[in-house]
């Protein structure tokens, strides 16, 4: 039967948790950095309901990237929070009672 431990080149779901998320905040600020140059009462929008991000990444957002900075805006935010959901926490397996103890 195969081990079913992984190989040593597969990246871990964290590290991709990680890269992913870094993406995100890197199209999130080049979203806020718009905001804030038009007016602050946007940009406080933007920083303050995490969600306002997307809405006015695509209806008020002016850049000739658009399309790639708004999409990468929503796919990498989708694919940080599929990759936390797949770490998982390893709980440690309880030893076995010895014999002479157990009876």
């Amino acid at each position: 039967m195969a081990d079913a431990a992984p190989s040593e080149d597969t990246v871990s779901p964290e590290v991709m948790a990680s890269i992913c998320g870094v993406i995100f905040l890197l199209a999130w600020g080049r979203v806020l950095v718009h905001a804030f140059g038009r007016s602050f009462g946007t940009a406080a929008l933007v920083l303050a309901m995490p969600l306002y991000v997307f809405v006015y990444a695509f209806t008020q957002f002016e850049h000739r990237r658009k399309g790639w900075i708004a999409s990468g805006l929503v796919a990498f935010a989708v694919l940080a929070l599929v990759f936390a959901g797949l770490t998982t926490v390893e709980e440690p397996v309880a030893e076995p009672v010895p014999e002479d103890i157990a009876s």
